[in-house]
């Protein structure tokens, strides 16, 4: 069973699901659910709502509620191979502690900039301004849940399109940007694959692989997965192009999946942005819309 929950704000729909939840945890089936929440107060607010304090002081291992980065954390570190081992840790380089995303990226530019490798990067290769358009370009790709080899895959057909136009292209062009762009992006994935680093949009890129069953060129899967048996994704109003495929992934493998969202009927317009997400989720599976009008109104003139 796939549905898609709508109901006003201050709506009862939450509070159901996070009862359900609650009582897996008191029955020490903590393992038999899955909890995506889309901010760190909604996540704050589920757990504590879970652990009450009361019925559910605590939970043995981990309780499943996390959002989108700390869920892909947990996709990457419990993921096995064919022979039960764990992929090797990496160290993050783009948190607070350890700013090192963009000046990784400086020394990709001036090292192809040396070995005469780039073209049309050349005159700006040394410029901060440069490093940083980059290293936002080098995410956006990562997160359109692009890789190095499936960039130039697309550049290489874009090429093809290009030749059978006929037009014979003069000075630098689009596409010779673009096939820097996809050098830079390759020589900077293989750095950090060499010295296992990693960033948040690469952690994201990396567990829709592992989703997949490969990555690095073995097999894997996440044994935890297949005990999941409720999926609740609450609070989104949209999701990157590589979310929607871990997603994509996830959902027709859970039994009975739940998307909580916010509509009005009375204000149609204001959540119309919602149908392009709604559109997206039924696209990975069949999903049935279901209205909910209760909700609790606040006392007085807030009403």
């Amino acid at each position: 069973m796939k549905e898609i929950w709508l109901g006003p704000l201050l709506n009862n729909n939450r509070a159901l699901l996070i009862e359900r939840c609650a009582k897996l945890v008191a029955d020490n089936q903590s393992d038999a659910f899955l909890y995506l929440a889309a901010s760190y107060p909604l996540l704050e607010s589920v757990t504590q709502q879970i652990l009450d304090g009361n019925r559910n002081r605590g939970v043995w291992g981990e309780l499943p509620v996390h959002l989108f980065r700390g869920f892909v954390r947990r996709i990457l570190y419990s993921a096995v191979d064919d022979n039960g081992g764990g992929l090797p840790p990496r160290i993050p380089i783009d948190e607070d502690e350890l700013p090192l995303k963009r000046s990784l990226i400086s020394q990709v530019l001036l090292q192809l900039l040396a070995s005469n490798k780039l073209k049309a990067f050349a005159p700006l290769a040394g410029r901060e301004g440069c490093v940083n358009s980059v290293s936002t370009l080098l995410g956006e790709i990562e997160r359109a849940a692009r890789t190095p080899a499936e960039l130039a895959e697309i550049l290489n057909a874009r090429a093809r399109d290009a030749e059978k136009g006929g037009h014979e292209p003069r000075g630098i062009t689009q596409l010779d940007f673009d096939r820097e762009v996809e050098l830079i992006y390759s020589t900077y994935n293989a750095l950090l694959d060499q010295q296992q680093f990693t960033e948040a949009d690469l952690d994201q890129l990396r567990a829709l692989q592992v989703l997949r069953g490969i990555i690095d060129g073995h097999g894997v899967r996440v044994p935890w997965l297949a005990n999941v048996q409720l999926f609740i994704i609450d609070g989104f109003f949209d999701f990157t192009p590589v979310q929607g495929e871990i997603l994509r992934q996830l959902i027709p493998r859970v039994p009975e999946v739940v998307v909580n969202l916010n509509h009005d009927d009375s204000n149609p317009e204001i959540f119309v942005p919602f149908g392009e997400t709604i559109g997206q989720l039924q696209s990975m599976a069949t999903f049935d819309v279901v209205h909910t009008h209760d909700y609790t109104s606040p006392p007085g003139v807030l009403s």
